[in-house]
């Protein structure tokens, strides 16, 4: 089993590589940011194969040790041009379930991208806040928070354009979970789900 998580690992990495050598091919900045956000989704997922070819039992990760080395690689993709902005992350001591950290790690990669992308138009320095607390015994709250623009009136939650949020919307009903959203003053997704 510890191989073929390796093996899976290592495939994932393969076809990350592949969307970045096609990001590097295209003339259009936006389709490059788009691809690049492929790699990063993708790369979400290469970090819990690898936390999982490591772990004892080979299903459960620590999320501490997950969210620090997703957010790092986050910044060492996303950064360009935006050095100044950090990304900060907290979490309780938990061991999750692979599938719930695939979840977790996917909503994460996504907020903490558009917030890279969006929250910043006119400064290049701010704060990104990523925060996995308990609130009692089997209840959790993820909260992504920026200090930068308020979340634009037209943005809709409920019926999303954006794949970006669409996205996030259907990895948080797959974890039946609650999503509560600040607009402003500063934007902040809070999502409270259940370990079972």
């Amino acid at each position: 089993m510890r191989e073929a998580e390796h093996r899976v690992k290592n495939n994932l990495s393969l076809v990350s590589s592949l969307v970045n050598l096609q990001a590097s091919e295209l003339a259009d900045p936006d389709d490059r940011d788009k691809m690049k956000l492929v790699s990063d989704r993708i790369q979400s997922i290469v970090l819990l194969h690898e936390k999982l070819s490591l772990s004892v039992d080979l299903r459960n990760i620590a999320m501490r040790d997950y969210l620090r080395e997703l957010i790092a690689g986050i910044r060492s993709t996303r950064g360009d041009g935006k050095p100044d902005i950090k990304i900060e992350s907290d979490s309780v001591d938990v061991i999750f379930e692979a599938k719930l950290i695939s979840l977790l790690g996917l909503i994460i990669t996504e907020l903490v991208t558009n917030a890279l992308k969006y929250g910043y138009p006119d400064r290049i320095d701010g704060l990104i806040e990523v925060i996995l607390d308990k609130i009692d015994k089997q209840d959790y709250r993820l909260t992504v928070r920026n200090d930068g623009i308020a979340l634009s009136d037209d943005l809709d939650f409920e019926t999303p354009k954006s794949l970006g949020i669409l996205l996030v919307k259907k990895l948080v009903e797959d974890m039946d979970a609650e999503m509560i959203i600040t607009r402003s003053p500063n934007p902040s997704f809070e999502i409270l789900f259940r370990k079972d």
